[in-house]
């Protein structure tokens, strides 16, 4: 009954994507897989994605090596409204972050670089009373849905005599990199 409903305000309204036009949508959930790398869950909101196209997004870019319905099933492209997981990201994207198909990789680069410039790099404090200690934090999760939930976590914890600041939060594995920031800062893992 709901799925009539929605179908029949489309119809009235005449609500519908163009598949002809560049994919574009938002990133639903992404991880770091050991296996194949940066894993996306994507969802078409405009265009048909295909294999090979070059996405770019606010923090990343990269090439669909490989698209896989909800079934892990492969498939050779998503028209709109359709969700997919992408592999062949450069790094894992931002859980929310909008996406686009472009037609090189230099221009994916371009789009990303300048992203960063607009919003910079994070290194938040939060909650800093006056006088308060500062305690740095590196924030390493398995998926981006529990990095963000670590983060809220955290952002919620109330201390008069003592501010977290987080230097770095990204995810995937505990890297030698993270190891080496941490010490360099005086950091927490």
């Amino acid at each position: 009954d709901l799925l009539d409903t929605i179908n029949l305000v489309a119809e009235v309204e005449e609500l519908a994507a163009d598949a002809s036009s560049k994919a574009r949508g938002v990133v639903v959930e992404a991880a770091l897989n050991h296996k194949r790398g940066p894993t996306v869950s994507l969802l078409v909101k405009e265009g048909t994605l295909r294999t090979n196209d070059v996405i770019a997004f606010s923090s990343t870019f990269g090439r669909t090596k490989i698209l896989e319905d909800f079934r892990g099933s492969e498939v050779r492209s998503a028209p709109p409204g359709t969700p997919v997981l992408m592999v062949g990201a450069e790094q894992v994207p931002l859980v929310g972050d909008k996406w686009k198909v472009v037609a090189t990789v230099e221009q994916a680069q371009l789009f990303v670089q300048e992203e960063q410039k607009k919003y910079g790099e994070k290194r938040e404090v939060l909650d800093a009373s006056e006088g308060a200690k500062i305690v740095n934090v590196v924030l390493k999760a398995d998926v981006a849905g529990t990095l963000e939930a670590l983060h809220t976590i955290l952002r919620g914890i109330e201390s008069e005599n003592v501010s977290l600041r987080v230097l770095s939060q990204n995810v995937g594995e505990i890297m030698e990199s993270d190891v080496k920031l941490a010490s360099a800062a005086h950091a927490l893992v």
